[in-house]
């Protein structure tokens, strides 16, 4: 727990992801790399794949409520995420079955930890659920020097709602 309830949403994410995706999960596709940062700035070519970026970006400070003890609560605080994984494959057929079934991974890992364990910050904020938004999957050539001519990348909104 620390004063920071973003970071420890990042932190948790990390391990959930190594956890559930990662060496000795599934036999196949198995996440070699957890990186959280900004998505379009990480190139996946500088990184063993499979690869899960984990990105966090501008908080929404949700809806303040006044209550009869004199305070402000403040309730609804969205943190959007974005979690990509990135898989090289030696087809483009192959590539969009990778990406399928990481989305599908990736859906299954949320659905498993609904408000991510009750996340709490020092300071009293909580995470209360999470939303699991849009998803999908694309796939493009690569080049660069990972194994395989085709990148799959398979993407999933996930917004974090906390109240303090």
């Amino acid at each position: 727990m620390s004063a920071c309830l973003w970071a420890d949403i990042d932190a948790y994410l990390i391990a959930a992801v190594t956890a559930d995706m990662g060496t000795g999960t599934y036999g196949t596709l198995e996440i070699a790399t957890v990186k959280t940062g900004e998505a379009a700035a990480v190139n996946p070519d500088h990184y063993t794949l499979p690869l899960v970026i984990i990105d966090g970006y501008e908080m929404d400070p949700g809806d303040n409520y006044p209550h009869a003890d004199g305070l402000i609560h403040l309730d609804n605080i969205r943190y959007p995420y974005l979690l990509i994984a990135y898989a090289a494959a030696s087809t483009a057929a192959q590539a969009k079955a990778d990406g399928q079934e990481l989305l599908r991974r990736l859906r299954e890992l949320l659905r498993s930890r609904y408000a991510l364990g009750g996340l709490t910050a020092t300071d009293g904020e909580t995470v209360s659920q999470t939303e699991i938004g849009r998803g999908g999957v694309a796939v493009r050539g690569k080049g660069g020097t990972n194994t395989g001519q085709y990148m799959a990348i398979a993407g999933l909104e996930l917004e974090v709602i906390a109240h303090l």
